[in-house]
């Protein structure tokens, strides 16, 4: 702001960016002619600008010559609308097939050891010990509580994906070895821990029995069942649930576990949680933007734009190779205040353009907006190509999403809105008839009266309000003279 303050002084004094002299001192002097001719031209050009017109570029001018010849023609219209069509399709296509997850390869950069060794280990099957715990003091002795164990157990070998005659118990290795008397129970624990956790053969077991202090009873113990090689990210995510179901279903306190769950968990409340704050992040977007352009019609548009924005950047990471994860879903959030910006610029332009008819307020509201929205939009996009380069894969989602938006923005913003607005947009006011100020025109022509009426009256209307008389002054001649 500060550099922009000075820039503009500078303009205002009529003086050279590089030497900061006035240039109004080489104006008149024919020796300085070359002077005026080439360094204002070359160095100062913007100091003999004296309208928008020609403080534009080229790219300046390129949306509102170009954008209005597009959206404003009957067959540009229909053929933008099934385009937009095609892509609401596509974008439904991409939720649908979207893949949910945070790998553990993503978590480094590609060049570490880990993400090696993680490529290398998706060519093999992918199976997961699953650790069924039993959380409180049972008598493993008795033949009803062993039943109930291995009725869980077999339960989820048949429903879950689990592979058969893969279960690693303890209990039933002890039953099948020779030091369980199948007479006595007050042999059982003494037998499980001075004999038969003391052999070699058996002592991979220690760590899955919990005994009391005084070594009565076991406290808990854990069975494990190897599952299936399962790959994709929703069948895990219901493998989980499933064992879970099955264990508190279950006669026998217990809970089902593997370390893998973790990752399992993000399968299953990703979706859930990332539409809950992106919807709360819409909702804010609508109730500012109420505050901010109390127009009901025009609300309507930019909530439906952004949601529309949004349904396609959920689509297009499928096509672009992201899954909704924890990363993802927090530049998704970041996606939804991007994504407004464009509308809402757009949609302001066209309430303040003066125009009697929808294609007049559509085309000043894309000479007026058209070019901030393309160059916010383009120099975002320059700023952030050079992050899908990058090794690590939380900076490489950052710039694909924040691409898409982008470009997803533009296109509504200049293409889906205008036609929409041209369509069943608000009825067109002619603005310039309810200002107060006098025009340029009767400014300008001396033989006229200037009139000034109150509560914006027109002078133009034959009959006025009682509360608002007609007031005629007369001004001097000499004042007159000066306009």
């Amino acid at each position: 702001m500060a550099c922009v303050t000075l820039y503009e002084k500078r303009l205002a004094d009529n003086k050279c960016h590089v030497t900061c002299q006035s240039l109004e001192d080489h104006q008149g002097n024919e020796s300085d002619e070359s002077y005026s001719c080439h360094v204002q031209y070359l160095f100062c050009p913007a100091s003999l600008r004296k309208s928008r017109e020609e403080s534009e570029s080229l790219l300046d001018k390129l949306p509102g010559w170009l954008v209005p010849k597009i959206v404003l023609k009957t067959p540009f219209k229909v053929l933008i609308l099934i385009l937009f069509a095609g892509y609401l399709g596509a974008s439904v296509y991409g939720i649908i097939n979207m893949q949910e997850g945070l790998e553990f390869k993503q978590t480094v950069n590609d060049d570490s050891y880990f993400h090696k060794f993680a490529v290398l280990n998706e060519a093999f099957s992918q199976e997961f010990p699953i650790m069924f715990v039993v959380e409180r003091p049972y008598d493993y002795f008795n033949t009803t509580v062993r039943a109930r164990i291995n009725e869980v157990v077999n339960q989820a070998v048949l429903s879950a994906s689990m592979q058969n005659s893969s279960m690693l118990s303890w209990l039933s290795t002890y039953i099948n070895s020779p030091f369980f008397n199948t007479i006595s129970s007050e042999e059982f624990i003494p037998n499980l821990k001075d004999k038969f956790l003391t052999q070699p053969l058996y002592e991979i077991f220690q760590n899955d029995i919990v005994l009391d202090k005084q070594n009565r009873s076991i406290t808990c113990s854990r069975f494990y069942i190897l599952s299936q090689s399962i790959s994709s990210s929703v069948e895990q995510g219901d493998f989980m649930l499933r064992i879970r179901e099955i264990a508190s279903l279950s006669s026998v306190s217990m809970i089902a576990f593997t370390p893998f769950f973790i990752v399992f968990e993000q399968y299953v409340s990703i979706v859930s949680q990332t539409v809950q704050t992106v919807s709360i992040a819409v909702a804010c977007v609508f109730i500012v933007t109420a505050f901010l352009i109390p127009h009901p019609v025009i609300l309507i548009y930019i909530t439906g734009t952004v949601i529309m924005i949004m349904a396609g950047v959920f689509g297009f990471l499928y096509f672009v190779d992201l899954a909704l994860n924890s990363i993802t879903m927090t530049i998704l959030i970041m996606a939804v205040g991007f994504s407004v910006d464009f509308t809402v610029h757009m949609s302001h332009g066209y309430l303040t353009a003066d125009g009697l008819t929808r294609h007049e307020k559509v085309m000043k509201a894309i000479k007026m907006s058209g070019a901030p929205i393309f160059h916010g939009a383009m120099t975002s996009m320059i700023g952030i190509v050079v992050l899908l380069f990058l090794k690590s894969y939380t900076l490489r989602a950052f710039g694909k999403v924040i691409m898409i938006v982008m470009a997803l923005g533009i296109v509504h913003a200049l293409f889906f809105l205008p036609v929409l607005l041209s369509l069943i947009g608000p009825s067109a006011r002619y603005r310039s008839r309810d200002t107060s100020s006098p025009s340029d025109k009767t400014r300008s022509d001396p033989k006229r009266w200037r009139c000034y009426f109150r509560n914006k009256v027109s002078c133009s209307k034959p009959t006025l309000p009682r509360e608002a008389p007609l007031q005629i002054i007369i001004e001097p001649k000499e004042e007159r003279e000066k306009y």
